[in-house]
């Protein structure tokens, strides 16, 4: 599995910064440009958001552009949420 870094805002790394993503709009992030599918999402992340698009992201957000199928056993995807809220405060 591969999960992109969570650097400090100065970086500019492929794909959005994930760092303080937790709380914030979704598909909203300067310097990044969304798909239509994420920039016309309602609400903010969440740890209940994010399992449920890290599980079925095709699902959960149709037409979005990151090439990644989702994560089907909970456990790694609680590992992800737990990473991704760490590394971001």
């Amino acid at each position: 599995m591969i999960v992109p870094p969570v650097p400090t805002p100065a970086t500019k790394p492929v794909g959005p910064n994930l760092h303080g993503i937790m709380g914030a709009r979704i598909g909203a992030q300067d310097g990044y440009v969304y798909s239509s599918a994420l920039a016309r999402a309602d609400g903010v992340w969440t740890e209940e958001l994010l399992d449920s698009w890290l599980e079925k992201p095709r699902d959960r957000f149709p037409g979005h552009k990151m090439a990644f199928g989702g994560l089907p056993n909970p456990d790694d995807r609680a590992a992800v949420i737990a990473y991704i809220e760490a590394a971001g405060r």
